[in-house]
Formats: structure tokens, sequence, C-alpha cells
């Protein structure tokens, strides 16, 4: 399943240079983006939270990331994640446009968004909003990888209040506005040209700014709200059933103690 196994290898030394940043949020057509770039565009392979999810090491390096404030050491963390990457899509990507432009100077920029911030902070709030929660914490604390990736999520607004001044911050229009502005304001300031670009608008105006051919087929449409949602149900019975496991040993020599002794 996505998010929770991941068998791809990435040479890091492979030569493969960053080729485009897909720098919106996550919910923006991210998952399709990275099955556009990887399987039409000859833009692989494409970083994504997918490839990050089910390994501790990556997601131990996202929490380090985002809590380094020195830029050299920052980029070093990042560099081993992205190296022998031609494309970046989701998180951690767009958290590090910044760090990715000066990483790798020759990469394009696409502002994947959505029609409005409130489309937006819908789509998030009903899905991958639950993994910053106590609920998600608490129920999948002793699976290692979930226990990281929701330190990934309660992480973040640390790294908001010291970009934006955002006190506590949580998916809302502010949030999206500000992180969508910073985009344009990094890019303008690097002398880069930003696509901006939203699932509507298909191949065209994306296979332009990348100068590639236009794909004789439909834009794909991946991880849709319905695959959140069982996603969430199963990392939810496996926290469970980890429990379950943890408990049922001592209780069941509680019983045959207390068996002997009737």
């Amino acid at each position: 399943m996505r998010f929770v196994d991941d068998d791809r290898v990435v040479d890091p030394t492979s030569g493969i240079q960053m080729q485009v940043i897909a720098a919106g949020f996550a919910r923006c057509a991210t998952s399709s983006l990275q099955a556009a770039f990887e399987n039409d565009l000859g833009l692989g392979p494409s970083m994504h939270m997918g490839h990050v999810a089910p390994h501790v090491d990556r997601l131990k390096y996202c929490v380090a990331a985002l809590l380094e404030e020195d830029k050299a050491k920052r980029q070093a963390i990042l560099h081993k994640l992205f190296d022998g990457y031609a494309a970046s899509c989701d998180f951690p990507g767009f958290t590090f446009v910044d760090d990715l432009i000066e990483m790798y100077p020759n990469a394009r920029v696409v502002l994947n968004t959505r029609k409005t911030p409130e489309v937006w902070q819908r789509s998030i709030t009903r899905t991958l909003a639950f993994f910053g929660t106590d609920l998600y914490y608490y129920t999948c604390y002793l699976i290692p990888t979930d226990y990281w990736h929701h330190r990934v999520h309660v992480t973040y607004p640390t790294l908001a209040k010291r970009r934006w001044g955002i006190e506590h911050a949580t998916y809302n229009a502010e949030l999206y506005n500000a992180h969508n502005a910073w985009v344009r304001d990094i890019a303008k300031r690097a002398g880069k040209d930003v696509l901006e670009w939203q699932p509507e608008m298909g191949w065209a105006p994306l296979c332009e700014f990348l100068g590639k051919e236009v794909p004789q087929k439909p834009f794909p449409r991946l991880n849709e709200e319905s695959f959140i949602k069982k996603l969430i149900t199963f990392l939810m019975i496996r926290g469970v059933l980890a429990w379950v496991a943890l408990l049922s040993a001592p209780a069941a020599a509680y019983y045959a103690y207390w068996w002997m002794r009737n």
C-alpha cells in the first residue's frame, strides 16, 4: 500500500539532477503530478511523501531539517533525501523550496494549487490533518514509522512560526496563502519563472513550461480522499493490533497466575 510500503531504491550518486520542483502544498494534486513526471514526462524518480512515510530514517531526516536553522547543516540533511531524484512533489519538497532552488539551480518551479484556499482547506482537513492528532499519536505510538510521521506533522508549525510568524499554524487559508506567496517571492529573487498550475489545466501548460511533448492520454488522477481514508483506517487497525500484542502477554501471565492461585 502506498505510504506504507516502498521498495524503491534511488542511487544518490547516479548523477541525476533535479529538473522540476512542484512547490505546492500536499492535497494540490501532488500524487497526480508525481505519476505524470515519472510515467509520462521522463522526470523520474520523483520525491514524494510516499517515499518518506515508510522509512524511519527519512522521517527523522525530515524532522531534523524542519528544526535546523543553519542553512548549510539543513541542506546537508536535504541532500541525503533528494540527491538522485529528478523531480519533487509534495512533502518534504514544498517545505524546502528555498533550499532546493539553491541546491539544484537548474530546476524549474511549478506552483501547484487548488481553485481556492477554502477548497484546499476542506480537502486537507478531511484527510492529512488527522496525522497531527493525539488520536493518531497514541493509537499508532508503537509503530516506529507512524510515531515519526506524527512528529513530522507536529513539528511543521515550528517552521511556519519561524518563517511567517504564524502562531499555532493550522491547515487554513492563512497558511496556504503565506506558503504560496513565499514560493513566488523565493522564485522571483532567484530569477526563476513559476508556472502556476491547477489539475483542471491538464497537460498543455505543464508540458509547454517543461519543454515536453503532450501525452495523448488523460492527466493522472491519484490519491483521492477515499484512498487517504482507507489508509487512515489501515494504520489505526495496525496500531490497535500492536497494542493488543503488547498487552496480551502480561494479561495472559496474570490470568495464569490467578488461575494457579485459585
